[in-house]
């Protein structure tokens, strides 16, 4: 991702330029900000980070430039200074927030990725303009805000719900723990200091509350007193910003948050528009067992000597076939649901969940000749359950599968032989391990790396939509999991995950 990086110091861009380089970032280094406009006309880049004070301007006007113009007005910017007066010209010029110069190089690169999930959320809005998601039954977004003062509570209570939150107040962990599960915030804001223990304390719990949700969470603190929050990488809301500023914030979190959860269910209809063609043969064949059997019942029963009694078995098989069929249909309904509309997150046993997400690839493969072989190694083994969401695992089995399967339809259009071949392996070890083979194309080191950005693909134009692994990823995140990928070019990929892990008590 391109950073346009504008300072009139040469040893303040020699610094950060390397400081970004260092974490993956394009820099386009300008000293000027007329300088700064033309290199952003040029090469158009995604994020801008802007001194205030420059020899032909100030960075409140050259962020208005940037959008006013066609090429650039999509340039995501903050402003980067020591004076955090400055801040109100900032935002009023355009920019999402005030980095202070004070700032440490981990804060900074923190807030720096920040921006760029924020321009994958705006990119993503952007090109599903045009999908028909179904929409929420609850389009509020809520906010658990936890502070010991009333005094505070109040304040903030009265400028969020002004800007159209939904807000919890709690005073005290005990009572955010409990609201949490009864209301699934999408955000928690947390004071650090709190009569029953700290902020960071608070978070980690939410993150793993049963029922909770799994909300983003930020601590609310002092300037001074973020020097404790380092290296817990949790992120920051500062009290000395001002309103405008917390607001920006917080509706730059809101626009991600949401974006996310619309991406996730979008891949999932894209997965079921894939196996279209297996989904309908599932249902077809037991249409066709029950056609049957109608039938042979009609001719039964025009015998003369006909008894009920012959009905039985016919029914029976009708019965199971129906029963067949049902389970299709609520497979579809429950993979197809947007997330708030199941239960949230919990520990669970994750066999019968990756099962299901090969439900429909016995099929699949058996038509386009690719050899499946599974191995789920749950003989014997101790029982171990894993932290996350059931059908969120069906998703990551089902996208793993399908990256599988065009890496192997892309390289037997070039390469015939050897025949296809996918190997799914789950063992329960420490940690469980969840492993997808397969001899496709394979992937260079370029692209190992990369596979996993937001619209990154090596298929032509219109065959992918670059957003399978990254979804995967945001998957993996949410089980506090790693995904890894070993790759050779040409001759495959095995995609492994591994599983934070809970030994259910007796």
């Amino acid at each position: 991702m391109k950073v346009l990086l504008v300072d009139d110091s040469a040893t303040v861009l020699s610094v950060y330029t390397d400081l970004l380089q260092k974490h993956g970032y394009e820099v386009l280094p300008a000293s000027t900000a007329s300088e700064a406009l033309e290199i952003a006309k040029e090469h158009q880049p995604e994020i801008g980070i802007i001194d205030y004070a420059m020899p032909d301007g100030n960075g409140d006007e050259l962020i208005h430039k940037l959008h006013q113009n066609p090429r650039t007005q999509g340039v995501v910017c903050a402003m980067h200074s020591q004076h955090p007066e400055v801040v109100d010209q900032a935002l009023a010029a355009g920019a999402i927030e005030l980095i202070s110069k004070d700032d440490t190089f981990e804060r900074f690169i923190l807030r720096v990725n920040a921006m760029k999930r924020l321009v994958g959320a705006w990119v993503l809005q952007r090109e599903m303009n045009d999908l028909v998601l179904p929409s929420s039954h609850d389009d509020a977004f809520r906010i658990l805000f936890v502070d010991d003062s009333a005094t505070i509570r109040e304040v903030y209570y009265s400028l969020l719900t002004t800007h159209g939150y939904e807000v919890i107040l709690a005073e005290d962990k005990h009572s955010a723990l409990k609201l949490a599960q009864q209301t699934r915030p999408q955000l928690a804001i947390l004071d650090y200091y709190l009569p029953d223990g700290t902020g960071v304390e608070l978070a980690r719990e939410l993150r793993t509350l049963e029922g909770a949700g799994d909300p983003l969470t930020l601590i609310y603190t002092s300037r001074s007193e973020s020097k404790s929050l380092k290296g817990t990488g949790l992120d920051v809301l500062y009290k000395e910003d001002s309103d405008d500023m917390i607001v920006h914030r917080l509706d730059s979190i809101k626009r991600y948050v949401l974006a996310e959860g619309q991406m996730i269910h979008a891949s999932r209809l894209t997965a079921l528009g894939e196996m279209s063609s297996m989904i309908a043969h599932e249902i077809n064949q037991p249409m066709m067992v029950i056609s049957t059997v109608l039938d042979r019942i009609r001719r039964l029963s025009s015998k003369p000597d006909f008894l009920p009694e012959q009905l039985s078995k016919p029914l029976d098989q009708a019965a199971s076939a129906v029963i067949k069929a049902n389970e299709t249909i609520r497979h579809m309904r429950s993979y197809s649901y947007q997330d708030n509309e199941i239960p949230s997150n919990r520990w669970f046993e994750p066999l019968p969940a990756i099962k299901r997400g090969l439900q429909f690839f016995h099929s699949i493969c058996q038509q386009q000749g690719v050899e499946l072989e599974i191995n789920l190694n749950s003989e014997n083994a101790t029982p171990l359950d894993i932290w996350g969401e059931e059908r969120q695992l069906e998703q990551l089995t089902t996208n793993l599968m399908n990256n599988a399967l065009h890496a192997i339809e892309e390289r037997t259009q070039k390469q015939p032989q050897p025949s296809g071949k996918i190997g799914v392996q789950f063992t329960m070890g420490t940690p469980p391990t969840l492993t997808v083979q397969d001899n496709g194309v394979g992937m260079d080191e370029e692209q190992r790396l990369r596979c996993m950005e937001p619209f990154y693909t090596t298929k032509d134009i219109g065959d992918g939509t670059g957003l399978g692994l990254f979804i995967a990823k945001g998957i993996v995140r949410r089980f506090q999991a790693a995904l890894t990928f070993d790759s050779q070019k040409d001759l495959g990929t095995t995609a492994i995950i591994r599983f934070k892990t809970d030994t259910p008590s007796a």
